[in-house]
């Protein structure tokens, strides 16, 4: 599914993150290590659950950070991981509205990036992210 705002082609494909030809930069969803595994970060979100994701309101920022740097290093196509749903278990429904609205809202701002691309793991996580964006763009 593809669909362009302000200016900007937002995709949602199924695949893996780590094979996206044609992408200048791959969000990486781990860690600023970029070790396997979840540490004491990922025994605290365990153990709290996905609310604490929620409350703390980081994972809007993460899209939005991401989209910001790549912007100031003139970063022309972008691909994201569904950030938080897998070992975080964030609930995947309010990752895509989060996510979606993130993307939707920086659109207008980009200059450099001209292509953002998701991608998903099935075809559950893909009906969910265009159900995101369709709300987001209000096309319900």
């Amino acid at each position: 599914m593809e669909r362009m705002v302000a200016g900007v082609k937002l995709e949602i494909t199924e695949g893996d993150i780590a094979a996206q030809a044609g992408m200048d930069a791959v969000v990486n969803a781990a860690n600023a290590q970029l070790r396997a595994g979840g540490g004491v970060a990922g025994v605290i979100h365990r153990g709290a659950g996905p609310g604490l994701e929620a409350e703390c309101r980081l994972l809007a920022g993460c899209y939005r950070n991401a989209l910001a740097l790549a912007e100031a290093n003139g970063i022309a196509s972008i691909a994201f991981p569904a950030i938080s749903t897998g070992a975080f278990g964030y609930p995947l429904t309010a990752a895509a509205q989060v996510a979606m609205a993130a993307v939707v809202e920086a659109a207008p701002g980009l200059q450099s990036v001209r292509h953002i691309r998701l991608v998903v793991f099935g075809p559950v996580a893909r009906q969910a992210h265009q159900e995101a964006l369709a709300a987001c763009l209000g096309q319900t």
